[in-house]
């Protein structure tokens, strides 16, 4: 691993707009959508960034490949000429988290153990792709089988380094998040590379 030069990146860009990259601006204030959820937002007990490699991802139609190569630093899949195919990855979901209802440091005789679930607010999907023929067209997130968010009509190709989807409602999460890319493969350059993919979670108060 090049030090010298990861040393060098952070150096470029300030502490702030990293975060912001990441998905971390959420914990700036960026709260979006009717005033509620914007005050329930403000008042999270916690925030929690849950991500995963792209070797664990899955295809759903693995016949429409013409080639997938699982690397450390990448998944590469090249479609065969005019298909489309669906990416999957398993998020790590964290579903409740608890509290007590005052401190008491480690004293926990008579009092009484809180919870809430967590909510998901954005969602993230790190990758490149050779040319408009192997571009992103949807992306779904389902929390088990329920489908909680939708994103349709999308046209993504070339770099698109942690690209981010807000979800307008942050639903509550019951089971575990499964986070699908759709995409579409043309006649010539058919390759695209999935890093990574996430999710943000916060416990509301």
């Amino acid at each position: 691993m090049n030090t010298k030069a990861e040393n060098s990146l952070e150096r470029k860009i300030p502490r702030r707009n990293l975060l912001k990259t990441l998905g971390l601006g959420f914990l700036l204030g960026s709260a979006v959508g009717n005033k509620q959820l914007s005050a329930e937002r403000k008042h999270r007990r916690d925030f929690t960034a849950m991500w995963t490699h792209a070797c664990s991802l899955q295809v759903e139609y693995p016949d429409r490949l013409e080639n997938i190569s699982r690397k450390a630093f990448h998944t590469r899949i090249k479609g065969k000429p005019n298909t489309s195919n669906w990416i999957h990855f398993p998020i790590p979901t964290p579903v409740v988290g608890t509290w007590m209802t005052s401190p008491s440091g480690l004293k926990v005789e008579g009092k009484s153990l809180e919870y809430r679930r967590h909510k998901v607010t954005k969602i993230f999907v790190h990758f490149r792709s050779a040319s408009v023929d192997a571009k992103v067209v949807s992306v779904h997130l389902h929390d088990g089988q329920k489908q909680i968010a939708d994103f349709s009509g999308l046209n993504l190709f070339g770099e698109n380094p942690f690209k981010g989807f807000s979800l307008p409602e942050d639903p509550e999460v019951y089971q575990g998040l499964c986070l699908s890319v759709a995409v579409e493969f043309g006649k010539d350059l058919r390759w695209i590379e999935f890093h990574s993919a996430g999710a943000d979670f916060y416990l509301p108060a």
